[in-house]
């Protein structure tokens, strides 16, 4: 930053020797952050090409697990869930001055998530036709489920009844996961 400061400063000073350092500098400067620039777009479209790489390996465990029928839509639900966790969290930092928060987080974001896919179903057509970009770093839903759709595994888990099977009291845990949620925003 200081050598781009000198360098303006030089750039049209009244003595010739200082306007030629000037211009012979740049020749050698400019041409250096070109090739830094390539260099820095190289190394994003590397990295985004890996991580792409990482989550279709993620996502083919996840195929070997629910199986490719369910897949498609298991990623529609955690895109909704995602969507929804950021608005409640908005919502909750709005709201953080009432007297009255929620006692469940996480039902709140399941419900807001419901709601979102309910009252925008074009989300769901914009979602399945958007396709993946250069830099981007997860592949888009499409590319995702096409990818699982390909494997054509079955499910190794057969499963149809709710998660809340999976705790003893779902509900006592979501209140305290709430709480441990609000004192994180306090400290």
């Amino acid at each position: 930053d200081r050598l781009d400061a000198l360098l303006l400063r030089l750039r049209r000073p009244p003595n010739p020797f200082l306007r030629a350092f000037y211009w012979i500098s740049v020749g050698f400067i400019e041409p250096a952050r070109g090739i830094l620039w390539v260099l820095l777009v190289a190394g994003d479209f590397i990295t985004c090409h890996t991580l792409r790489r990482m989550e279709h390996d993620a996502d083919t465990v996840e195929g070997h697990i629910a199986g490719s029928e369910a897949f498609a839509a298991t990623d529609l639900a955690v895109f909704f869930l995602n969507i929804s966790d950021r608005r409640t969290h908005e919502y909750l930092n709005r709201c953080w001055s009432t007297p009255r928060l929620a006692d469940d987080y996480p039902r709140l974001v399941v419900s807001d998530a419901k709601t979102l896919r309910g009252r925008f179903p074009n989300i769901v057509k914009d979602i399945c036709e958007r396709p993946t970009g250069h830099f981007d770093t997860h592949p888009a839903h499409a590319d995702r489920a096409a990818f699982i759709q390909e494997l054509k595994v079955e499910a190794r888990l057969k499963c149809t009844a709710k998660s809340a099977l999976l705790f003893t009291d779902l509900d006592a845990l979501c209140r305290r996961a709430t709480r441990e949620l609000y004192k994180g925003y306090l400290t």
